[in-house]
């Protein structure tokens, strides 16, 4: 959780544009990124995933309209079945008559949908959605909330992004629960810091995520508050970085340092929504 990927514009822009590379190939490349990040431990950034993905389905557009022949069919289930021969004990059921193949292949596409699945909540890819789409599975980024405004504001800025692009090594989160809606952004500046907070709204629910970038780092407040006595708090260390997660009925609060930096985002969201938006500042 947290991991820093890959620059994701670079990355899209090279996954994105297969030129004479073949869908196979293409899916040879991702293959070696999820290899990677097996043997490496760090989790491959979901920009990139989402961006192979999108570039080998138009490369299979590209090479044909038509679903995959019973041969391509065949080939890929053979390679799944022996890279999990644990889910494939050995039987005496006698094979399956031709005239079922059709079935065979709605039996197979869920199990992989199963796995993907199950694969996804294990690494940690909880930005990512399974849908049946064009090549029957499909892999997407779980869809945000509006961040967005219909008019900038007094400032002239139109998203959070946007205000804090000129505060050095600030990020901003690149998404929200589905529900929620962009609502404000207000910017307060001293001559130590400056402040960007942007607030959502979802029927009478309110998110505030609040950026402030110090000049100096030792000039962050500690930011450890007490908690009542009603109240939960977890601290969670990744990185280098300790998130302060605090709990109190509905709402979640969480807070961090990262560089001159502090982030604090609250609302009535739940624990993995609350992951979701800080995986969002690091690429997830």
């Amino acid at each position: 959780m947290f991991q820093q990927g890959d620059d994701p514009n670079t990355a899209h822009a090279e996954a994105s544009h297969p030129g004479p590379e073949s869908a196979r190939a293409l899916r040879a490349e991702l293959d070696e990124i999820f290899a990677k990040e097996a043997r490496t431990g760090v989790k491959a950034d979901p920009e990139r995933v989402a961006a192979y993905v999108a570039a080998i389905e138009d490369a299979e557009a590209d090479q044909h309209s038509a679903a995959p022949s019973q041969e391509d069919f065949e080939k890929t289930w053979t390679h799944f079945t022996e890279n999990h021969p644990d889910l494939f004990p050995p039987t005496k059921t006698k094979a399956r008559k031709r005239g079922r193949r059709i079935l065979h292949f709605v039996e197979a596409a869920a199990l992989i949908a199963v796995v993907l699945v199950v694969t996804a909540a294990a690494c940690g890819w909880q930005d990512y959605i399974v849908e049946w789409g064009r090549e029957l599975l499909r892999i997407t980024p779980a869809p945000s909330g509006v961040m967005t405004l219909a008019e900038p504001n007094t400032d002239g800025f139109s998203t959070l992004a946007e205000a804090v692009a000129d505060m050095e090594d600030a990020r901003a989160p690149t998404w929200i629960p589905a529900r929620f809606s962009i609502k404000d952004i207000a910017i307060q500046e001293a001559p130590a810091y400056k402040v960007a907070t942007a607030v959502y709204m979802a029927d009478g629910s309110k998110l505030l995520v609040r950026i402030s970038r110090y000049l100096e780092a030792e000039d962050i407040p500690y930011f450890n508050f007490e908690k009542n006595d009603d109240e939960k708090q977890t601290e969670v260390a990744k990185g280098g970085i300790v998130y302060y997660y605090t709990e109190n009925g509905e709402t979640f609060r969480v807070t961090w340092k990262d560089e001159n930096c502090l982030y604090s985002i609250s609302g009535e969201v739940t624990r993995e929504e609350m992951d979701r938006i800080v995986n969002s500042f690091y690429g997830g």
